[in-house]
């Protein structure tokens, strides 16, 4: 994580973001992704939590042509 990133906001800010990523499918890049940032800000002294909403839909995938 960049420092200049996480030095934006003050200690005593802290207003609640939202952050979405996605991917196709929703179950593999963007979940893994989602648990990799909420672990580097966890360890930025940031409290987080991850709500994956689409787990439990079937993966798209597209038909070979």
């Amino acid at each position: 994580m960049n420092r200049s990133t996480t030095s934006r906001s003050t200690p005593t800010s802290r207003q609640a973001r939202r952050i979405a990523i996605g991917c196709a499918g929703g179950r593999h890049r963007a979940s893994g992704l989602a648990e990799l940032l909420a672990r580097a800000l966890r360890e930025h002294g940031r409290d987080v939590e991850v709500e994956h909403l689409h787990v439990h839909l079937p993966r798209v995938l597209k038909a070979p042509q």
